[in-house]
């Protein structure tokens, strides 16, 4: 999701509209580009919200995706290239960006303890041109074993840790998310911290296979685009070769 000023958020919808504004406003969008995740996070919802899919470097979705982050490259802050999510909320003292990237669960620290500046608020991801608002998060995952010892019981568990009740709880009781739509129940104090997420919850998109050779083939890729000067024609052969289907 984003943090935004109420001005800047009122001007996008889409990803092409934060572009524009991106490119009006000089080095006020930071994109945390340092952490793989969190940039192929942002790549894979853009690429998903034109209709391609991360693991066909070919389709029309990953070379828009590509073609965003070159617009906006010369335009972000310059900070983007060593930071970090949760780092974000250390440039708002200075106001230095007005828009920037934040995954849910790491707004929480901020609106405890105060310290979000009023004037930003928690928005959505943009969507596609045609209204597409795919969504990739990162998460944990249960498994049980094959040779668990008590896989019986290790299911029951299971049932009980995802049943619409407990998941009511697990978003107060800890930072992750609720993995049932009917999970998240009466927010409280945090339904701002997640609004920003949960108006998009029902995009999430499967994550794909392989997902950390992926991860590192296309967070490397767009930080060619955004900080090399690479193309959107050249980053496509880049990652076509990185995913060893040139």
């Amino acid at each position: 999701m984003l943090l935004a000023s109420e001005d800047a958020a009122s001007t996008f919808d889409t990803w092409k509209d934060l572009a524009t504004w991106s490119n009006d406003h000089q080095g006020r969008l930071m994109i945390p580009a340092l952490d793989d995740r969190e940039l192929f996070a942002i790549a894979c919802s853009m690429i998903w919200s034109h209709g391609g899919q991360p693991d066909q470097p070919d389709s029309e979705g990953v070379r828009q995706a590509f073609e965003w982050f070159s617009d906006v490259s010369q335009s972000i802050a310059f900070q983007s290239s060593a930071t970090r999510a949760i780092e974000n909320s250390q440039w708002t003292a200075g106001r230095e960006p007005d828009v920037f990237f934040m995954w849910p669960e790491g707004v929480i620290p901020l609106i405890k303890t105060a310290t979000v500046p009023m004037d930003l608020k928690p928005y959505p991801l943009p969507c596609g041109h045609v209204r597409q608002c795919g969504v990739f998060a990162f998460g944990r995952y249960l498994a049980i074993p094959k040779s668990a010892p008590h896989s019986e019981d290790a299911f029951i568990f299971f049932n009980f840790m995802t049943a619409r009740k407990v998941q009511n709880e697990v978003i107060f009781a800890s930072p992750w998310l609720p993995i049932r739509s009917d999970g998240w129940g009466e927010l409280g104090t945090r339904k701002e911290a997640y609004s920003g997420f949960s108006e998009r919850s029902r995009h999430l998109g499967r994550p794909p296979r392989d997902l950390p050779f992926l991860t590192e083939a296309l967070a490397e890729t767009v930080r060619e685009v955004l900080f090399e000067g690479v193309s959107a024609d050249e980053a496509v052969e880049a990652y076509e070769i990185r995913l060893g289907k040139d």
